[in-house]
């Protein structure tokens, strides 16, 4: 927050720091005499400030799990047939893991397949762990990767009416 020394009001040994951003800090004290001199101790305060549970890496598996599964019921609402649905929203989740970035780099593959790649969740939240964990940025700075996971999530409410009637009337055939 600072480096520097703060004197706090004579009678009132008490310092407020807020609006801290999560990660870990330590409180330095000096104390000083009633004449004014400085002791030359300085005791010290590790203090860890978590980040609000919308921004921890388990809120954010939850919206992955949530983003990706909202992906497959579109799929599932959106073909004709309930078996079609789940055949597709299988073969979406297997290129999932060749077209987000981890096993070849988005940025060697063909243009067209760069583009294809943001229509898979995985992409964005691999995208979201790169810029936060191998990159060390805040997780605010991945916002756009979160809000299309949120909007990925939010998919099921476009075809909820057709999911009704998918699932209703099954066809199978024998």
């Amino acid at each position: 927050v600072t480096d520097k020394w703060m004197m706090t009001a004579s009678g009132r040994p008490e310092v407020t720091f807020t609006n801290l951003s999560p990660g870990s800090y330590t409180l330095q004290v000096k104390v000083v005499n009633g004449d004014g001199t400085v002791c030359d101790d300085i005791s010290e305060l590790k203090i860890n400030v978590n980040p609000p549970f919308y921004l921890s890496i388990w809120a954010l598996m939850v919206l992955f799990v949530l983003a990706s599964q909202g992906m497959g019921v579109m799929m599932i609402s959106a073909l004709p047939t309930l078996r079609l649905g789940l055949s597709f929203a299988s073969l979406w989740a297997v290129i999932s893991f060749s077209i987000c970035g981890m096993s070849f780099p988005v940025m060697a593959m063909d243009p067209t397949l760069q583009g294809l790649s943001l229509l898979f969740p995985l992409r964005h939240y691999f995208l979201i762990y790169v810029n936060s964990a191998l990159d060390g940025y805040p997780l605010l700075n991945a916002w756009p990767y979160i809000v299309a996971l949120i909007g990925f999530a939010s998919l099921p409410y476009l075809l909820a009416w057709r999911l009704k009637h998918v699932l209703l009337h099954a066809k199978y055939e024998k």
